[in-house]
């Protein structure tokens, strides 16, 4: 797993046949939004729907 870290992939074989590719993981580089941000933009979509007490 180190070395996949590092950057390396390799290939996983049974009986000579490749069965599985151990690549490093893709970070998406999307940010998650804050709670703020998904309420605004559930506004834009839906409207205001807050109860007024």
């Amino acid at each position: 797993m180190r070395r996949v870290e590092a950057g390396e992939s390799f290939v996983v074989t049974r009986i000579g046949e490749p069965v599985a590719d151990v690549t490093p993981h893709a970070a998406t580089g999307k940010r998650r939004m804050t709670l703020g941000e998904l309420q605004a933009a559930d506004d834009l979509i839906f409207g205001d729907d807050r109860i007024g007490y």
